[in-house]
């Protein structure tokens, strides 16, 4: 145990005599204008080394130990360390600079620094939101001018920078375009001769929008002479300006067909809103857009659904359309959801609808799904609507709905009481109550007098 202890110990010491044991270091150097190539004369100071952040002395904290512009500091380090410098000018804190270098073994390491002061960045550059073309157009660039960062520095300068560039362009500067992605002001502030000086840029991400045109409304479709015609209203033109036009597309679905594989199909870019034609299977599914002239990913309102069914005079299937078109207003299409006798169809398709006399509906979708409906159709749609006297319920049997449950407005319902006398009654209750109490309290009062005369 012993031996392996010695042994332990050897290797330690061999070890400690080969590492490097970091050392103190000076670290010293002048901070200047790197324009004008002046002294700073109140630089503020920060060595940084492996470990710590160091103010270094100047002649602000150490007076009558430094030139002006001078600065030194201690640092502790390794040969290869790196040493970073940062430095502003107390005065003009916007002046800044930084410098580093690696430590090389000596005692003493000299690193420089050159300040920038740059100028103030432009202010107010229009435009800065999205812009909308129609074609080529004429565009304000306006902006409130930068400022010198360093009065010494006698030259400044601005560069504008976009679908041109223009130096020391006139402000506000037009300019005819056709699109806008960004825009930028490169302001330097220096000497020009000596070609020193310093600069700051400002970008503006500007970008083009568009609006879309509204989506068409209004959407019909009636049988004619074995064809389905559709018909619908939709704006000419957008709130931009530009020109609309629509889109329209349908499917026909006969027997066995699937919204996949349709019996007949159609596309058309320019479409007709006074009627476009469909072939008419046991039913037509067709939708229609508008879409502006811009040919963008955000040009066109969404699709705009409607179904219409149709007889081919083959299927013995067809639904029964002069019972439909009676309460076409249970047969809106909202988009893609689509509404039939109250029940909301997605991703399905009607295969037929049949309202019969004693008010039980049947409706039948091509999924193979099969609703029967023992009341009205707008029973089932959790609205109070139509001829309901409660959500989905009437308080008489006979009528569209189902009987509600007994509440104190349908009891009130069945006693004809209107529901504005109601408050009369509770006036009237409280009003005998008080009366009984005054009552009560004369009487046990007489009753005590009596009782003390006796």
């Amino acid at each position: 145990m012993k031996k392996w202890f010695l042994f332990l110990i050897i290797i330690l010491n061999i070890s400690l005599a080969f590492s490097e044991i970091p050392s103190p270091v000076v670290i010293e150097g002048y901070i200047s204008d790197s324009v004008t190539g002046d002294m700073i004369k109140e630089p503020i100071v920060t060595v940084k080394d492996k470990w710590n952040s160091i103010n270094a002395n100047t002649i602000i904290n150490s007076p009558g130990k430094h030139d002006i512009g001078h600065y030194d500091a201690v640092v502790i380090g390794n040969t290869g360390d790196l040493i970073r410098v940062y430095a502003y000018d107390k005065n003009n804190p916007s002046c800044k600079g930084e410098n580093s270098k690696t430590l090389t073994g000596d005692g003493k390491l000299i690193i420089n620094v050159e300040l920038c002061c740059p100028p103030t960045p432009p202010t107010n550059l229009k435009p800065d939101k999205p812009l909308h073309f129609n074609s080529t157009m004429e565009v304000e660039f306006s902006w409130t001018p930068s400022t010198k960062g360093n009065p010494e520095y006698p030259d400044i300068w601005t560069t504008f920078s976009g679908p041109k560039t223009i130096k020391d362009p006139p402000n506000p500067l037009k300019i005819s375009l056709s699109n806008l992605n960004t825009w930028s002001l490169e302001t330097c502030n220096g000497i020009l001769k000596t070609n020193k000086y310093c600069c700051i840029k400002k970008t503006i991400g500007v970008g083009t929008k568009n609006n879309p045109c509204s989506a068409p409304t209004n959407l019909t479709g009636y049988l004619r002479d074995g064809l389905v015609i559709t018909q619908w209203s939709s704006e000419s033109i957008d709130i931009d300006g530009d020109k609309c036009h629509d889109e329209w597309k349908a499917i026909s679905l006969k027997e066995g067909a699937t919204l996949d594989n349709p019996s007949w199909s159609k596309l058309v870019n320019d479409a007709n809103k006074q009627g476009e034609i469909a072939e008419a299977d046991l039913v037509t599914y067709w939708q229609v857009r508008s879409c502006d002239d811009q040919k963008r990913g955000d040009s066109c309102s969404e699709w705009v659904s409607a179904i219409t069914p149709s007889c081919n005079k083959v299927s013995s299937e067809c639904p029964n359309l002069d019972k439909l078109r009676k309460d076409l207003n249970n047969f809106d299409s909202l988009g893609t959801e689509i509404y039939c006798n109250g029940i909301k169809i997605k991703e399905a398709i009607v295969k037929s609808v049949e309202l019969r006399p004693n008010k039980k509906t049947t409706l039948q979708l091509l999924n193979g799904k099969k609703y029967e409906l023992d009341y009205c159709p707008w029973c089932y749609d959790g609205i109070k609507n139509y001829d309901e006297d409660e959500i989905d319920c009437n308080y008489n049997a006979g009528r569209s709905c189902p009987i509600c449950k007994e509440t104190t407005q349908s009891i009130l319902y069945k006693m004809k009481l209107p529901k504005e006398n109601l408050l009369w009654l509770l006036i009237l209750l409280i009003m005998l109550i008080t009366l009984a109490i005054v009552l009560y309290i004369k009487f046990r009062t007489q009753r005590k007098i009596k009782l003390k005369k006796l």
